[in-house]
């Protein structure tokens, strides 16, 4: 169980030590040599709403970094769990990314 404690502690090491944690996500690929082939970014909603042309502007700068091409796919429906589904079972080599933006929350007056 995380105590207050333990989440003060955990809160000033990660502020004291920020290069700990981020050397500890790099380990994974160390030779940087990462996309040598084009990335699939599933958006899960239809195309042309926020979501996607939030997603489009992301993936062209993507790219840019990369120097790899990003491609957007809209897999959208069943309240979003089509697209969730299919980049579940994708392969897990980290080529085929879940687009997941939240819109501001609707208030009632």
């Amino acid at each position: 169980m995380l105590t207050r404690r333990h989440l003060i502690a955990f809160s000033a090491a990660s502020a004291l030590a920020p290069n700990l944690f981020v050397r500890a996500t790099r380990a994974q690929n160390p030779k940087g040599d990462f996309p040598n082939k084009p990335v699939r970014l599933i958006v899960p909603v239809a195309a042309g709403g926020p979501t996607d042309i939030v997603a489009r502007m992301l993936a062209e700068k993507l790219s840019k970094m990369w120097g790899q091409q990003v491609v957007i796919e809209n897999k959208g429906g069943a309240g979003t769990n089509i697209g969730n589904e299919y980049v579940a079972q994708s392969d897990p080599d980290g080529y085929t990314v879940l687009s997941r933006f939240c819109s501001p929350p609707h208030r009632s007056r």
